[in-house]
């Protein structure tokens, strides 16, 4: 005999695995349904992020080429900056250098002969271009050579010579009129020159 607490199975086994295997494909489906739901967020949220970043990378390419247009404006006012830079450093050499012409012009106007006009002066690096014209013949030139190089020739401290030297580049005789355009390139030492001398 069977006992009350016993288990006892009525139902037949080919409805047992039945009922397990609807249970299963329940399980089964709403594992499926919730993997498809999960895929979907993610992919509407991967979709979403894509739009984002697609945005902040147009933004971001807007705004680096506002900045490259800035920059190639920029870049203008630096040459012309650099161009200005350079004109305001020749001007404060020239103004620093401006009465050491004053003096060197002063000495060559003393001691340039009287037959001797001079057309132009034209300063670099301790030199001077002279363009001039002698009256009459090529006397005044040797003239104004010799009165040049005064210092040197009489045997004055190079240290306290103004001019150290001077090259004639070419003279002209006019037969018209007998005068000479000649050029010279003198050397200077702006050593010598003092405010004291002038």
């Amino acid at each position: 005999m069977l006992s009350a607490s016993s288990n006892l199975n009525l139902i037949p086994d080919d409805v047992l695995l039945e009922k397990n295997r609807r249970v299963k494909k329940q399980k089964g489906l709403k594992f499926g349904i919730l993997l498809v739901i999960i895929l979907s967020v993610v992919g509407v949220g991967l979709v979403v992020y894509n739009i984002t970043l697609q945005k902040q990378i147009k933004s971001l390419k807007s705004e680096i080429d506002y900045k490259n247009t800035q920059i190639d404006k920029l870049k203008e006012f630096g040459k012309v900056g650099y161009s200005l830079g350079i004109r305001l450093e020749n001007v404060k050499n020239v103004l620093k250098k401006r009465p050491e012409y004053s003096n060197l012009i002063q000495e060559l106007q003393k001691r340039t002969p009287d037959k001797v006009s001079v057309n132009s002066y034209s300063f670099s690096d301790n030199t001077i271009s002279i363009s001039a014209v002698a009256k009459d013949n090529y006397t005044p030139i040797a003239e104004f050579q010799d009165n040049l190089l005064k210092e040197k020739n009489e045997g004055v401290d190079p240290e306290m010579t103004i001019f150290t030297d001077v090259k004639i580049g070419s003279a002209n005789y006019n037969k018209q009129d007998g005068s000479v355009s000649f050029k010279f390139t003198v050397s200077y030492n702006s050593n010598a020159l003092t405010e004291d001398d002038f």
